[in-house]
């Protein structure tokens, strides 16, 4: 059978089956992942096929519809392929047609389903994330496709599946999140301080040890700030850093460079615009050292700083030297 996907340079239906089934290697879901990046038409695509999916793995092994499923779908395929596509506008076309016969046998599965009332699987088990590495960042793909970054010493709480009205994940710690645009199920993080509410957009989150201080920074689309009990608190813009605290339910927001709270993901520590004492605190709290250094004369100086969190912190410390000018030292 001649590919629909690869005839029309899109995704391997293959790659996303071992995806929805939690075999697809990193090297296939990042493929996966830049593949939903190129078009809208890719996400309706992919949502289709995890419909079908779906669809397939909800009825029993009694019945022989999961291999009718199969059978029919590649009756479309192979009727699909009689076609030779002309242009962009043929394609769209088949495409259409494609996807409305693939709707038209999943609705008859479950017709199926329903008749021999066979009760869809809905996976209830939490999956939880968590990076205990001091110098590491994880990378995590959610069920939806929603990729994140999990600094160290952070956990993510997310079900093994999303169902319902929203995707909902609990945070302790800090992430950087790439959600998947999906208008009808908004994606939802849960800290102990507020949630943030997004459709689609790139954002970081970080709590306190605590969890009473939460800090949410947008680098890219929208989201919502609530509170617990749901009620709206504002919404941000790209570039806007919003810090809410539990106890006072106070909420300040600031425009802020984004880089400087992202970059963490590339194991880059990033400071723009400070005085030389959060600098130095900064790195004594990253490495736990006490820093021996004379600023007096530098004291109410800006700078801009950044050095790699794995080279630790003596390169730190020779940055920092390089730049003011000043001796540098470590006290034990």
């Amino acid at each position: 059978m001649y590919n629909i996907y690869k005839r029309y340079n899109m995704m391997d239906e293959t790659i996303v089956y071992r995806y929805l089934s939690g075999t697809a290697t990193e090297e296939e879901k990042l493929q996966l992942l830049d593949w939903l990046k190129t078009s809208p038409e890719n996400k309706a695509a992919f949502f289709d096929l995890k419909a079908i999916w779906h669809a397939k793995h909800s009825i029993s092994p009694g019945n022989r519809t999961s291999d009718q499923l199969k059978d029919s779908l590649s009756v479309i395929n192979e009727r699909i392929d009689r076609f030779v596509p002309i242009n962009k506008k043929t394609v769209n076309h088949l495409w259409k047609r494609w996807a409305v016969a693939a709707a038209v046998i999943l609705l008859g599965f479950i017709s199926i389903s329903i008749l021999y009332k066979v009760p869809k699987v809905t996976p209830d088990t939490d999956i939880v994330y968590v990076n205990q590495s001091p110098d590491s960042v994880r990378k995590v793909f959610l069920p939806d496709g929603t990729l994140v970054w999990l600094n160290t010493h952070s956990s993510l709480t997310c079900p093994s599946e999303f169902t319902g009205d929203q995707r909902l994940v609990e945070l302790q710690g800090e992430a950087f999140f790439e959600v998947v645009k999906d208008t009808l199920h908004p994606f939802v993080v849960k800290t102990k301080a507020m949630m943030v509410k997004v459709v689609g957009t790139s954002f970081c989150i970080t709590t306190s040890p605590d969890g009473a201080i939460s800090k949410t920074t947008l680098q890219s689309g929208s989201v919502q700030l609530l509170r617990a009990d749901g009620k709206k608190l504002v919404t941000l813009k790209p570039g806007q850093q919003a810090v809410c605290s539990e106890e006072t339910d106070r909420i300040e927001v600031r425009h802020v460079n984004v880089d400087e709270y992202i970059s963490w993901r590339f194991d880059l520590i990033t400071m723009s615009g400070v005085k030389v004492f959060s600098i130095i605190e900064s790195i004594e709290s990253l490495y736990g050292v006490n820093i021996k250094m004379d600023t007096t004369a530098i004291k109410d100086n800006r700078y801009n700083f950044s050095f790699r969190k794995h080279k630790g912190a003596s390169d730190a410390l020779r940055r920092l030297s390089y730049m003011t000018g000043i001796p540098v030292d470590t006290i034990r």
